[in-house]
């Protein structure tokens, strides 16, 4: 009994490091005692065999144990919000080119001033992302790691490993704001054109609702692209890190 009970808590902590790090689990909402015991649950339902999963060095304190899992879970749960926070780095850009960078409210998800487009982005990320599947996918991600990385045991993780995730929310933020930014970018020029041989019109009064406008049509055009990117995205992200823990 004792065994198992020491066998339980590197599977806790790996499990509780996954919840408490992803963005689809906001804090405002779910709060540290209610990740806790969402953890230890899924621990207790998900590895009933403790001692299956664990790889203890001898080598290696429990202490150090706990720690690494932890760590390995925060990884996991920040290489889950990869499509979040390209939607949100989305968002950003839409709100500079669409001129809504001046609107702000508070985001339910970090209770801080943000955009409205950038939470449009994320809200719906954050739908998309749990409707479909995108969380089971995850957790059942997790849960899996224990057969791939057993608990006890260390991930070998390449330096340019969080260069690349980055420069893949990069990438994938900018697919989706890439129609917006080339759109206005046109229209600008055009607007200037315009200016030149009309001296009369009045440019930076059209400007302005007709650059919110074009935002607004674009993005209800692409929001069901956006949904299959989205979910396609997800598939992406599930298998680069099972890769990435089996190569572990």
């Amino acid at each position: 009994m004792a065994n198992a009970t020491l066998g339980f808590w590197p599977v806790f902590f790996r499990l509780l490091g996954f919840i408490l790090a992803t963005p689809m689990l906001p804090t405002r909402f779910f709060n540290l005692r209610t990740k806790a015991m969402l953890s230890f649950v899924i621990s207790l339902i998900s590895v009933p065999d403790f001692m299956a999963v664990l790889s203890l060095q001898t080598s290696v304190s429990w202490v150090q144990v706990y720690v690494t899992e932890f760590a390995l879970g925060l990884l996991l749960g920040v290489f889950s919000g990869i499509v979040y926070w390209a939607l949100v780095f989305a968002g950003d850009l839409w709100d500079i080119m669409s001129g809504f960078q001046m609107m702000t409210a508070i985001d339910p998800f970090t209770s801080v001033p943000q955009p409205v487009m950038t939470q449009f982005f994320s809200l719906m990320a954050a739908a998309v992302f749990v409707v479909g599947g995108g969380l089971d996918s995850f957790i059942a991600l997790v849960i899996m790691s224990y057969r791939l990385i057993p608990a006890g045991s260390f991930i070998h993780l390449a330096l340019s490993e969080p260069a690349l995730f980055l420069t893949r929310v990069f990438s994938l933020g900018l697919a989706v704001a890439i129609p917006v930014v080339v759109l206005i970018i046109l229209l600008e020029f055009i607007m200037g054109v315009v200016s030149k041989g009309a001296s009369g019109f009045p440019v930076f009064v059209v400007w302005i609702p007709l650059q919110t406008a074009v935002a607004l049509v674009l993005l209800f055009a692409t929001l069901p692209l956006m949904r299959v990117f989205t979910q396609n995205w997800t598939h992406w992200a599930v298998q680069y890190l099972t890769g990435l823990l089996s190569a572990g």
